[in-house]
């Protein structure tokens, strides 16, 4: 598959993981579900949870994570396609 970088959403994607934060939120979102309280002292960073809140929203929208609404609280887990897209982001163009 060749990727298309005119493509709106590959750009979405494309800015959501030009941030190293959100990188890691990534990481760790792909391990376990994580509850949005409990990620800030999974980073391992000084961060304010409107930051991770705001960085959260972007890869929400990216579709690189989801909310999991089957328990009360909310919890970020990968999207079933983040793996797929991740590896056609890497893969070379010819």
């Amino acid at each position: 598959m060749i990727l298309n970088i005119e493509d709106k959403h590959t750009l979405v994607i494309l800015r959501a993981l030009a941030n190293e934060l959100r990188l890691k939120i990534l990481k760790v979102c792909s391990k376990e579900p994580v509850i949005q309280a409990n990620l800030k002292f999974m980073l391992d960073q000084d961060v304010s949870r409107s930051a991770i809140s705001q960085h959260i929203k972007i890869l929400k929208n990216a579709g690189l994570i989801k909310e999991d609404l089957k328990t009360r609280r909310i919890k970020y887990v990968k999207t079933t396609d983040t793996v797929f897209q991740l590896e056609i982001l890497s893969t070379p163009v010819p």
